[in-house]
């Protein structure tokens, strides 16, 4: 059974659909999460987690942004990001023999039991997306049913779409996204990530941001700093 990790690396197909993105990205995101070892890399991993927000963030995109490569390019840095982060996170719990936090208890596949060390930061990643796009409350039915028939095209292996589905139903919770983190710089990493996902034009998506940077000890500065340097890179990135 493929494991999480395997299911955000596995699809050329999606990475060569995002065509130059990529070379974009490269070179426009590497201000982001500076000093991570290699940089920004590719979007081998990322690709599927950027397609993923695409699924997540169409319609409800399209009315806010007047042109449609601005989504492409949001959602894809987004997933670069996030691919990103796990690389460094996991370079970090290699370097300190640190094993990351559990996973919050969601619906788990049958055959799935505790994830290891890597898969838990995959999942913590993977969450802190989807509870971002979330975050304006509005995700109807026919919505997630768009999310879960891309889950399933993106990620074969059933147990991913049932995670998925799981994650997508449950309350959102960033106290219990900060209570995985395990320092300050990852905490500022999944600020960084969430502030990505965010188009942040209502008051519910304002007020997720702020209580997820309460959670995660940022101040009212740092928190402006981050927001300010992310949005500078995914405007970059389009």
């Amino acid at each position: 059974m493929k494991n999480i990790l395997d299911a955000l690396n596995g699809n050329g197909g999606l990475k060569a659909g995002l065509g130059n993105v990529g070379d974009t990205l490269k070179n426009t995101l590497q201000n982001v999460g500076a000093g991570s070892p290699g940089g920004i890399g590719g979007l081998l991993g990322s690709a599927a987690l950027g397609g993923l927000l695409g699924a997540l963030f169409t319609g409800k995109s399209a009315k806010k942004f007047a042109k449609g490569a601005l989504m492409v390019g949001g959602t894809a840095a987004a997933g670069a990001l996030a691919w990103n982060f796990y690389k460094k996170w996991a370079q970090a719990g290699q370097a300190g023999g640190a094993d990351a936090a559990p996973a919050a208890e969601i619906p788990a596949p049958r055959t799935q039991g505790a994830l290891p060390p890597a898969e838990n930061t995959a999942l913590l990643l993977l969450e802190a997306m989807v509870f971002a796009a979330r975050a304006d409350g509005h995700i109807d039915e026919e919505e997630k049913s768009r999310i879960q028939d891309t889950a399933a095209s993106l990620f074969p292996d059933q147990s991913m779409t049932e995670l998925l589905d799981g994650l997508m139903n449950r309350p959102i919770d960033p106290a219990a996204l900060a209570a995985r983190v395990r320092d300050p710089e990852e905490g500022r990493d999944l600020y960084r990530l969430s502030r990505a996902v965010v188009n942040v034009d209502n008051f519910m998506e304002r007020s997720y941001l702020d209580g997820l940077a309460r959670a995660l000890n940022i101040g009212a500065d740092e928190q402006a700093r981050l927001e300010k340097e992310t949005e500078a890179a995914v405007q970059n990135a389009v």
